[in-house]
Parts: C-alpha cells; structure tokens; sequence
C-alpha cells in the first residue's frame, strides 16, 4: 500500500469517517486482503479515545523497561541487551501509533522478559560471592518490580487486544465466512 493511500486513510480515521466508509472508497484502487488488514490494524476514532489512556499506560511502563535496559547495558554490554533494546524501542514507536498489530508481539516480549529474568535468578543464585549475598535483598526488590510492571504490560496489552480489536486473531485479523479479513 502506498504511503500517500495509508496517510489519507490515517487522516480519515482521525476525522471519525468508519472503516467501511474509507474501505468503500479505496477498495477499487488497492489488494482489498492488503486494505482490509491496514483498516484491521488501526482503531477507529471512538475506540482510539477509549483505550487511549491505556495504551499511554502500557508506553509509560515500556518506557521504564527501556531506562531499566538501559542502566543494564552501562553495567555489561553484550549483543543480547542491544538486541532487547531495539526491541523494545521498536514495540515503543508501534503503540505510539497504536497499531493493533503489536499487543500481541508486546504480550510476548513481556512474557519473554519474565521468563529470561527469572532463569536469570535461578543462575545468579548460586553464582554469588559470599561478600554479595548481602545484596541479594536489592536484587529480589529490583527483581519483583521488573516482573509486576512486565505482568501489568501483559494484562493491559491483553484488554486492548481483547477490547480494541476483537476481530484479531493471535497475530492477523479473523477472517469472515467468505474468507476476508474481518477490519470490525
């Protein structure tokens, strides 16, 4: 699709004009499985400003993930914690747009996080120095918090994805009876 086409169907959503309106209008001019996708992918006006507070929820806690990665990788810097970073800054600039594609990408990249971080304690348990041990206390603090602001991004990625866009599906909108990309 053509980057003047999604700007004009992006200014259309943001007048409030509904998606069988603007799918009415292009769906001669471009691959209607292509349309209907695009159109799946963004919210309309209505429920945009519904979920806005939400989706700014889930950007401030992604936002303390980013910082968190980032003191990590001024302590030890290794391919793994870049590649995390782009990552996450990636997730950041699509729920920014609050394109429907990414709740589900976030919803796993969080679950992944929680996963990675306590398989990391499990290791680093019985790694540490006897002159470390006294810091174990912070790193469990530090630990928790990282995990509820992880299960918080799950929780409130998983209402958007639910509430905002319940003709998606696990990564694609559904398809209806005659085999099309459902967009409402």
């Amino acid at each position: 699709m053509e980057k003047d086409i999604r700007e004009e169907i992006f200014a259309a959503l943001k007048d409030g004009n509904s998606k069988q309106e603007i799918f009415d209008k292009y769906k001669e001019s471009e691959d209607n499985n292509v349309l209907r996708r695009f159109l799946a992918s963004r919210p309309s006006k209505e429920v945009k400003n519904k979920f806005k507070s939400l989706n700014r929820v889930i950007i401030v806690l992604w936002l303390a993930i980013l910082l968190i990665e980032l003191l990590g990788i001024l302590i030890e810097i290794d391919l793994l914690s870049v590649a995390s970073i782009l990552v996450t800054i990636f997730i950041l600039f699509k729920l920014d747009v609050f394109d429907g594609n990414i709740y589900m990408s976030s919803i796993l990249w969080a679950g992944w996080g929680i996963f990675w971080i306590l398989r990391e304690l499990t290791s680093l348990s019985t790694s540490l120095a006897p002159e470390e041990e006294e810091d174990i206390p912070l790193l469990l603090v530090t630990i928790a918090f990282f995990v509820l602001i992880k299960m918080i991004i799950i929780v409130c990625s998983l209402l958007i994805k639910r509430k905002a866009f319940p003709y998606y599906s696990w990564f694609q909108p559904k398809k209806d009876d005659q085999g099309n990309f459902q967009f409402e």
